[in-house]
């Protein structure tokens, strides 16, 4: 695939693209992946200029950085209204100018009930360039909407084409997680259930819904949160090992995993939406009360819930997920409780201490620790707890 194309991404005054993206375009122009031939088209509602856009998103240049800006465009367009035509006319200057061939790289950081209408818009303008689309989750509002904007899709792009991603993956330690699992022994040995009591995953923010009140309303924790970041996170801590790291023996490995996992019962899962209170001295509003939420909304922020695998290596071991908005601290982690020893001696120590723990941290400190129980210094027989810290 030539690496000449027009990246284009729509929802460019969004948090998604000044969060995260736009920091992400510029680590990849640091380590040179993107060249000055590589022209990023924002494509937003507002009528901005491009300085002025540029000012909205609060971006900075780093050292490596400088001549990022450079490659920035902004190009004005309704999603809901415009057609194919006000599309075409803003690419098309840019392959020009920029020889990308026509290739087009189109990032859909947008609402999911406009990806429908956004698809048939995109076309590369030469028969002989590529075109590529990424969605970013959630990808469809249930089974069957999924399965009605995948018609959608494979009508427009092949399959090798489509990028139905999660930006979790791209977080350190959850690609760490395939690593300290399946390259050392002393984990692969132990993860299964002889070994693990429980899993925990949990994902917490201390933050509220912000502006993304639309959005929230319409997804919910359950939506945001489980079936994607936290489902991944699911998948590989307990996935087989799969044939290769190739894209489609990991993607049939977690694939299996989930097609393994115990539809929940009614007594498998709580949730909650936050009230008015106070975090870290200040007062904060309760859900109900934030702009742009129904005063009577049902919509969870929270939501814990257990579950099953249905497979041998993880008989009887519950998996609980939590995560939730407003909540005391921001994190994102995996804890693997192991059982304690069935009987001895020290067993009555080892009852009143924390059993041991492997945690990985995928946020904000990020890192693995090991809890375990060691001989407190002196003459009598003392537990107490200590942790490796990778």
């Amino acid at each position: 695939m030539s690496m000449r194309a027009v990246i284009t991404l729509f929802g460019a005054t969004g948090d998604l693209v000044r969060g995260k993206l736009i920091g992400a375009l510029a680590r990849l122009y640091r380590r040179g992946v993107l060249s000055d031939r590589t022209p990023i088209l924002f494509v937003g509602r507002r009528d901005y200029s491009l300085p002025e856009f540029i000012a909205s998103t609060g971006y900075t240049p780093r050292e490596g950085e400088e001549g990022f800006l450079g490659l920035w465009h902004y190009g004005r367009m309704d999603i809901e209204r415009d057609g194919i035509e006000v599309l075409d006319a803003l690419l098309a200057p840019l392959h020009e100018r920029h020889d990308t061939g026509g290739n087009l790289l189109t990032y859909l950081a947008i609402s999911p009930h406009l990806f429908a209408r956004v698809v048939p818009l995109i076309r590369a303008p030469r028969p002989d360039a590529w075109s590529r689309v990424v969605f970013e989750k959630p990808f469809g509002h249930d089974t069957n909407s999924a399965r009605e904007l995948n018609r959608v899709v494979e009508a427009r792009f092949p399959e090798e084409s489509v990028y139905r991603i999660d930006h979790y993956l791209g977080k350190e330690l959850v690609q760490t997680i395939l690593a300290l699992r399946f390259a050392n022994p002393i984990f692969e040995h132990i993860w299964s259930a002889q070994v693990v009591d429980h899993v925990q995953i949990t994902v917490a923010e201390e933050v509220g819904v912000g502006s993304r009140s639309g959005y929230y309303e319409r997804s919910g924790a359950l939506r945001d949160m489980v079936q994607n970041h936290l489902l991944q996170l699911v998948a590989l801590t307990a996935m087989e090992p799969p044939e290769s790291l190739d894209a489609d023996s990991v993607r049939e490995a977690k694939t299996s995993l989930l097609r393994a996992v115990r539809t929940p019962r009614c007594m498998d899962f709580t949730t909650g939406q936050y009230a008015r209170g106070t975090i870290h001295g200040e007062e904060i509003p309760a859900y109900r009360e934030e702009q742009g939420i129904a005063p009577g909304s049902t919509v969870e922020t929270f939501l814990a819930l257990r579950l099953t695998i249905d497979a041998p290596r993880w008989e009887g071991v519950p998996f609980y997920l939590r995560t939730g908005k407003r909540l005391s601290a921001r994190e994102a982690r995996v804890d693997v409780v192991l059982r304690p020893p069935e009987a001895g001696f020290l067993r009555p120590w080892v009852d009143k201490l924390s059993a041991n723990v492997i945690s990985i941290r995928v946020q904000p400190d990020e890192g693995v620790d090991i809890a375990f129980l060691v001989k407190e210094p002196g003459a009598s027989m003392r537990l107490g707890e200590a942790v490796l810290d990778f």
